[in-house]
């Protein structure tokens, strides 16, 4: 059973994270939800990685490639939402969406020219759509303005930080390390 849930942005220290926080403008290149879970054996990633959404270690996540990262967590328990949403696990990287993004983004920032259509491959999801697929099983109040197909990492983060209905935490994975050892 869920115990916690946390929102994670984070910036990764991989070659391309300085690339796409820079292009995105952004403090962030990526998003994941984080889970304390007893009957999987602790803390969990729900990620989706680049060949789709998984559950993996925490101690295999993108915590692993951390350059910095922020914990948000839901005033009420998200549990109901992880345990609705699991029938995502396993489906693939939403790679379509993805690089029409960046063209979008290029489009905007560059030339300054709007191409508002998104493109998303269907049954597939980014890490910002994975997430708000769970953020939107949970009450949020304005959770509906984020479109998935094209929200960013950053965007979400902004979001959380704004809203009432989250609270920052530190590390937990940081705090059990300390606590062992």
């Amino acid at each position: 059973m869920t115990e916690r849930v946390l929102i994670v942005p984070i910036a990764t220290d991989e070659w391309w994270g300085p690339l796409v926080r820079w292009f995105l403008r952004s403090k962030f290149n990526h998003i994941f939800i984080l889970f304390e879970d007893a009957t999987l054996g602790g803390w969990c990633a729900r990620e989706a990685r680049s060949d789709g959404v998984y559950i993996v270690d925490a101690e295999k996540s993108s915590l692993t490639r951390m350059k910095y990262a922020e914990f948000y967590e839901h005033n009420d328990s998200m549990a109901v939402a992880m345990k609705e949403s699991m029938n995502i696990i396993g489906i693939g990287y939403d790679w379509l969406g993805l690089m029409s993004n960046i063209f979008r983004l290029f489009l905007w920032k560059i030339l300054k020219v709007k191409w508002l259509k998104p493109v998303h491959a269907p049954g597939r999801h980014t890490c910002a759509e994975d997430t708000l697929s769970v953020l939107r099983l949970v009450p949020v109040s304005g959770i509906g303005i984020l479109e998935p197909s094209t929200t960013m990492p950053g965007e979400i983060r902004d979001f959380l930080l704004k809203s009432t209905d989250f609270h920052t935490v530190e590390n937990p994975i940081r705090s059990d390390r300390g606590k062992r050892g």
